[in-house]
């Protein structure tokens, strides 16, 4: 299968905003690092998703971004870094390459960074003393809720299958 990379640009955000209960609940013992990604990349995809799969995700709360650092303090190997490695890196723009095949768990649908197209976010990641990312790095679509959960889970298990290819 022939590999389809597109290329973005993104804007290296650290500390953002608290926009959910469970990040304000978190603030307190975990740090975070969002790329924000200009455009609506989330939608055109949830626009896909939904005329090919009749399914309508509810698209993430930051809009088109990419979760750089989501880890408690206790993942640091050494936390002290962390306001230096703010001042080096936070406001710059970097280059993200995506894969537009489109990946699902069910519930949640996003875009693949490949591997190729990592080093720089895993240079980040290792100047703050960080392994790699627990869900690896990634873009969000959007997530079913509970109305069209079922539609996922039987469009997702379909794939799964290799009844649909995506």
């Amino acid at each position: 299968m022939m590999k389809r990379f597109v290329h973005i640009k993104g804007v290296i955000q650290f500390d953002p905003n608290n926009v959910t209960t469970k990040h304000n609940k978190q603030s307190s013992w975990k740090r975070m690092v969002i790329i924000n990604i200009e455009g609506e990349t989330h939608l055109l995809y949830n626009w896909f998703i939904n005329r090919r799969y009749n399914i309508t995700l509810n698209p993430p709360l930051r809009g088109t971004h990419l979760t750089l650092v989501n880890d408690s303090v206790r993942d640091f190997k050494d936390i002290s870094v962390w306001d230096s490695i703010k001042q080096k890196w936070d406001g710059k723009e970097v280059d993200i390459w995506y894969d537009t095949d489109v990946r699902s768990n069910s519930e949640h649908w996003w875009l693949r960074i490949p591997e190729e197209h990592r080093e720089t976010l895993n240079q980040i990641r290792s100047e703050l003393t960080l392994g790699p990312p627990h869900f690896g790095y990634h873009i969000t679509i959007g997530y079913a809720n509970e109305k069209n959960a079922p539609q996922s889970e039987y469009i997702y298990s379909m794939i799964k299958q290799g009844f649909i290819q995506t």
